[in-house]
């Protein structure tokens, strides 16, 4: 028995509801807000962490 695998055809969009910055302006401005950067960063290891165990559960 063969495996067949679906093909999926997406773009990857920033998460809802976010006030993501674009490069530009994280560049500029991680001094001037470390809490914001350190929030930012924490949701970032969060999502990485999910998709961890997801890649692991699969």
């Amino acid at each position: 028995m063969s495996i067949v695998f679906e093909q999926i055809d997406s773009e990857i969009a920033p998460e809802r509801g976010a006030d993501a910055p674009t490069p530009d302006a994280a560049s500029g401005g991680a001094a001037d807000k470390p809490a914001e950067t350190a929030d930012a960063v924490r949701r970032e290891l969060a999502l990485l962490s999910e998709r961890r165990e997801r890649l692991r559960a699969d």
